[in-house]
């Protein structure tokens, strides 16, 4: 919990109660990362110290509507959608749906304007921007109908002693999501087979989904984790049958994005494809909120 000047503010306590928040085909649909459209629907909690008419205010802000009436199916079960957590001076947060990454700049502001105004002694004093979660995406994407084929394994088990080989680089055109909109470097690693050099079993599709590479353009950490899919495996290794990596995407294009995981769930030894979108700690720090 996050406290300032010693305590938390005294607000009244109440017991929970929510909106219904719809994204749909009448309004601001949802988009996914990889351009997909969905009609989304999300109980978005009233804080302890505002009231329906301030949260629906917020929920207008990030393009969404309140529906009057009950709606079913208020959880997919998927994954979880982009958002930005709100944070605010007492400790409280809100988690609301970014329903489209070309509109985040202006959309954000309008979110945190809104968050500011339900209690002007607990302002808003942080947010961060994360990207949407998909826990298989397998089935969506693959269009092979060959058997799988199992590889051999990339990092070896632990028990066995064996040194884990890092191929460790930087993308020379990663994409960013607004705020930035470039180009821009992003650092990461993968565990490979070959030194130097990405994985063997993934070696063709690297360009496809990474770019262009070069070694260390910026030292430091970011508060920018890159969006990635994470391929789950067969592996030859009877004591260690699947294994996963995490393959980073390098374009913010949703038919680039898109391409690449399905190039990677239609590699034969690939069985689930996991992925995670672009995710900005303390977004407000960055100079375009402020």
């Amino acid at each position: 919990m996050l406290v300032f000047g010693g305590s938390t503010p005294p607000f009244n306590r109440k017991m929970t109660q929510y909106l219904r928040a719809i994204w749909d085909t009448n309004g601001a649909q949802y988009e996914a990362d990889r351009g997909t459209k969905l009609d989304i629907i999300r109980q978005i909690a009233i804080p302890s110290d505002g009231d329906e008419a301030k949260m629906k205010t917020v929920i207008l802000a990030a393009k969404g509507k309140v529906a009057d009436d009950p709606v079913p199916c208020t959880s997919t079960g998927w994954g979880d959608l982009r958002h930005l957590i709100v944070k605010r001076k007492s400790g409280h947060t809100m988690k609301i749906p970014l329903y489209l990454r070309a509109d985040l700049v202006d959309t954000v502001k309008a979110i945190v304007d809104a968050a500011d105004k339900i209690n002007a002694n607990n302002p808003v004093i942080c947010f961060d921007i994360v990207g949407e979660k998909i826990l298989n995406l397998y089935e969506k994407l693959v269009t092979s109908t060959a058997n799988p084929a199992p590889v051999d394994e990339i990092k070896p088990p632990v028990a066995e002693g064996k040194a884990r080989i890092m191929y460790s680089t930087t993308m020379t055109a990663y994409k960013t999501e607004a705020p930035y909109g470039g180009n821009t470097s992003a650092r990461f690693s993968m565990i490979t087979n070959i030194k130097n050099a990405p994985p063997s079993a993934f070696t063709t599709l690297i360009p496809t989904c990474v770019g262009s590479v070069q070694d260390v353009l910026c030292g430091g950490k970011s508060g920018v984790k890159p969006r990635h899919y994470t391929p789950t495996f067969l592996t030859k290794n009877p004591d260690l049958p699947t294994q996963t990596i995490s393959i980073p995407t390098a374009s913010n294009s949703p038919t680039d994005i898109l391409k690449c995981g399905q190039d990677l769930a239609n590699l034969p030894h690939v069985i689930c494809l996991a992925y995670q979108g672009q995710s900005i700690k303390r977004a407000n720090e960055l100079a375009v909120f402020n």
